[in-house]
């Protein structure tokens, strides 16, 4: 498990090893002590069954809890290989990428945490009418694009993650209510 934190990536001086270690959560684990360290990090999924929701997104094929596949027309041109695993799915809480075929990738990005959406297209998307969305977030290793959806179905998940994350990013402590809170809470014997 790795997880994006600013201020950990691209520091001058840094070196890449220290940087890159900055970056894993979990070198190696059971699924138990992933789950432990992805709920450490991401407190609500977002879903009523948490448990089936992150067995579809590490095992997952195809939909079934929100996952949104990609598009008929990118499975045989474009996703051969990946066309079963290759979804997006969007929570009350996070937006989920899964992705991968032989090493198979699932991204967990909390909604509040993205600073922009934008949506990419080339010239094979283009004439098949597919979008990339990309939930874009500080700097790192993990994966933030959506790849191959329909249009139609790309230009709602922007919406409704516009909508979401600004929605979460209005409910979270204004810093100077969030640093008294938390000066409340710790005390120093």
């Amino acid at each position: 498990m790795t997880i994006t934190q600013a201020g950990y990536v691209g520091q001058e001086g840094a070196d890449a090893n220290s940087s890159q270690s900055a970056q894993v959560l979990l070198p190696v684990g059971s699924r138990e002590d992933a789950e432990l360290a992805l709920w450490l990090v991401v407190r609500d999924l977002g879903v009523a069954e948490p448990q089936d929701f992150l067995t579809a997104a590490l095992h997952g094929r195809g939909d079934g809890f929100g996952f949104v596949p990609i598009s008929e027309r990118a499975r045989t041109l474009l996703d051969c290989l990946v066309r079963d695993r290759r979804a997006v799915a969007l929570t009350d809480t996070c937006v989920v990428i899964r992705d991968g075929w032989l090493n198979r990738d699932a991204s967990f990005i909390p909604v509040e945490r993205l600073q922009s959406i934008g949506v990419t297209q080339g010239p094979l998307e283009r004439l098949l009418d597919l979008v990339n969305v990309h939930a874009q977030i500080v700097r790192g290793t993990t994966p933030s694009t959506a790849r191959h959806l329909d249009a139609v179905q790309g230009a709602r998940l922007v919406e409704e993650l516009r909508i979401k994350s600004r929605v979460k990013r209005a409910a979270e402590p204004r810093s100077e209510e969030h640093t008294s809170e938390l000066q409340s809470r710790v005390s120093i014997s």
